[in-house]
């Protein structure tokens, strides 16, 4: 009951909507009206939960509900449902085939789940019902735990013979956490894999790799979204094969000169008191040592990552390749050393910059030169606003004495 400011009260109560373990339908009263907020609700008793009951209800003022299922041409009843469902399985898995059921990661899998699991006991079937998710373990400790949230019958059979509705102590039920692990099992196989759309999760990568085998069979239990593939799928009204375009990415394992390449940054490298082709070639020696040196020093590489390629004999610019440790490195080295490479070549990291002089870069694309005709735009800008407000100031004060 909440209180509102200008006088009086609302009540708000919830009640079971039949579709999801402790999903509701609130009747919301004020005064003498009465609202009824139902909008995703279940009028048919499910595996393991009552139906809602409506009618149980006196005429509400208002009624806010969906209509989700407008346009649907039959509504059969439960019993023609299931054994639809079950004489697919069977048909599919007397060929050999796979079942796919995409499925969400929560609780509308409980119904499907426990309608497969006691047609399965029923038939006596050595073949186990397969969970591929995440968090399947956890959905069906939790189902167990919220036995007095489910519907009468579920209720009765635990007070009078101490029975959970989803214990699966004989194995017929397996919760496996990687699509890889299916090839555990022999095929013909019933595999429950999120998530319900195809769109993601594992039941997308399951479906890529069963959908080319006619023998298999992927069936859509529930409304999914439009310009999902299981809506795809699900809406096409011509009769299988049926076409539904999937973008697929998968990883590739480089060689080591691939991941070399992917990893190498090339710069090219001045310094203002540098003369190559004067320095002896103890000095050029030394000179290549501390080059190299300063950059495996500031950037935690190892020296053999760093291999001076050439040095110009006219304006001793040194070109110089550097294989950084990780793809996440290669824009932040390339930043450093285009905008601030003397705090790579510093004495800091073993680099005698008063004898070789300050260092200029410049990356194979020119980027530096670029950033540096970008910053003296922006100079050149700053400094033609400044003379126009200066000359701005001048005719105010010339108006002044005027």
């Amino acid at each position: 009951v909440f209180k509102i400011p200008n006088g009086g009260t609302i009540k708000v109560t919830p009640y079971p909507a039949g579709r999801t373990i402790g999903g509701s339908f609130w009747r919301i009263e004020r005064e003498a009206e009465v609202l009824l907020y139902a909008v995703e609700f279940n009028h048919r008793r499910e595996q393991h939960l009552d139906r809602f009951v409506l009618e149980a209800f006196e005429r509400p003022s208002v009624l806010i509900t969906d209509a989700l299922t407008m346009g649907i041409e039959e509504n059969k009843r439960r019993k023609q449902l299931d054994q639809q469902l079950f004489s697919a399985i069977e048909r599919t898995m007397s060929r050999q085939g796979d079942v796919l059921i995409p499925m969400d990661p929560s609780a509308r899998v409980l119904e499907i789940l426990r309608c497969l699991h006691r047609y399965w006991v029923l038939k006596r079937k050595s073949t186990p019902i397969i969970i591929v998710s995440n968090v399947g373990d956890k959905l069906i400790a939790d189902a167990n735990n919220f036995v007095e949230w489910m519907s009468e019958a579920i209720r009765n059979e635990l007070n009078t013979q101490q029975s959970r509705p989803y214990h699966f102590s004989r194995g017929e039920v397996q919760v496996i956490r990687s699509p890889d692990d299916l090839d555990m099992f022999p095929r013909p196989r019933l595999i429950l894999a999120t998530d319900v759309s195809l769109s993601i999760g594992f039941s997308r990568y399951i479906f890529t790799k069963m959908a080319n085998d006619p023998r298999n069979l992927v069936l859509i239990t529930q409304r999914c979204r439009k310009g999902t593939p299981a809506y795809q799928l699900s809406s096409q009204k011509k009769p299988p094969p049926l076409v539904v375009k999937i973008k697929v990415a998968k990883m590739v394992e480089l060689s080591a000169h691939e991941i070399k390449e992917r990893l190498k940054v090339t710069i090219r490298v001045q310094f203002t008191k540098l003369d190559f082709v004067s320095l002896s070639d103890e000095e050029k020696t030394a000179f290549r040592q501390a080059f190299r040196s300063a950059i495996a020093t500031s950037e935690k590489l190892d020296i053999s990552c760093i291999l001076i390629t050439s040095i110009d004999p006219l304006s001793s610019e040194i070109s110089s390749e550097v294989i950084v440790g990780k793809e996440a490195h290669i824009a932040p080295f390339r930043r450093k050393v285009l905008l601030d490479p003397n705090s790579i070549f510093s004495v800091a990291n073993g680099f005698n910059s008063a004898l070789y002089g300050s260092a200029t870069t410049s990356s194979e694309d020119g980027t530096a030169d670029a950033a540096k005709k970008k910053k003296g735009k922006k100079k050149k800008k700053q400094s033609s606003k400044d003379k126009k407000e200066e000359g701005d100031k001048g005719a105010i004060g010339g108006g002044g004495g005027g």
